[in-house]
């Protein structure tokens, strides 16, 4: 994931947990995912983008491999109808 700040986090999750897809050890990767998370926060910066910034502590307990699961991102990268993982 790449936040509003343009930093890259990388996330390794059980596939089923933030895919529909049939993925195993041929498929290329890294792969697009959906990460469950609760919006702590949203707003608009001086730019005019619109920021939220979430915790994927909650639902499912998942974090970065650095360890973090509060991140600012785009409000864009927000999605309420995720498919099925």
């Amino acid at each position: 994931m790449v936040d509003a700040s343009s930093q890259k986090h990388l996330f390794v999750e059980k596939v089923p947990i933030v895919t529909s897809e049939n993925l195993g050890p041929e498929s290329a990767y890294p792969q697009d995912a959906v990460i469950a998370c609760e919006v702590e926060k949203e707003w608009s910066d001086e730019a005019g983008r619109s920021l939220a910034l979430v915790n994927t502590e909650l639902p499912s307990g998942i974090e970065s491999t650095s360890g973090v699961t509060k991140f600012v991102v785009l409000q864009a990268q927000l999605v309420t109808d995720a498919p099925d993982a």
